[in-house]
């Protein structure tokens, strides 16, 4: 019995790793997702300052 319960806790845990490498894999892509068009805007700000202060 505890040679059973120990291969469980062992397989729920290994799965749970799993998953959370997935979500945080899923948690980075969306965050490069959506600061990319927020990098572009400040890039471009940046660049209409830098015309203005020449």
């Amino acid at each position: 019995l505890f040679e059973k319960q120990t291969a469980f806790a062992q397989s729920a845990f290994e799965g749970l790793m799993q998953q959370t490498t997935k979500m945080n894999e899923i948690y980075s892509a969306a965050a490069k997702d959506i600061s990319a068009p927020i990098g572009a805007r400040v890039s471009a700000a940046t660049e209409k300052f830098k015309s203005f202060s020449l």
